[in-house]
């Protein structure tokens, strides 16, 4: 397996994958991406269109008092969406999952963590 699928966490998001996305992306008036969770993570390129986060997508955040980035993937699963959240092998990337989950719960949407970095 190599380092960077290592690095990889995968989250089941309850819901049909259009509600969810609604409810998980800040969306602006065209439907780009501009916010995604509760918080201050942005597409580090600026909005990007929904369609875009079916590849891997480069967020940027402030968590712990400090800049991290990471990437951000979706993808239909049956009658869920798929969320992976990919680290860069940063010194804040301990803190991305946490985030996540964090912001997930503050959002109201119920998840699984399906895989996660340590391969479970």
């Amino acid at each position: 397996m190599d380092d960077q699928a290592l690095l990889v966490t995968t989250y089941e998001l309850a819901g049909a994958p259009a509600s969810v996305i609604q409810r998980i992306f800040e969306l602006d008036s065209s439907g780009r991406v501009v916010r995604f969770g509760s918080w201050s993570s942005r597409p580090k390129a600026g909005p990007v269109p929904i369609d875009d986060l079916r590849s891997w997508t480069r967020f940027t955040d402030y968590i712990m008092e400090g800049g991290v980035q990471y990437d951000l993937r979706i993808a239909d699963h049956q009658e869920h969406l798929l969320l992976e959240v990919r680290k860069l092998g940063l010194a804040r990337d301990p803190h991305v999952d946490s985030f996540t989950e964090w912001s997930l719960n503050q959002l109201g949407v119920q998840w699984t963590r399906v895989s996660d970095a340590s391969g479970s």
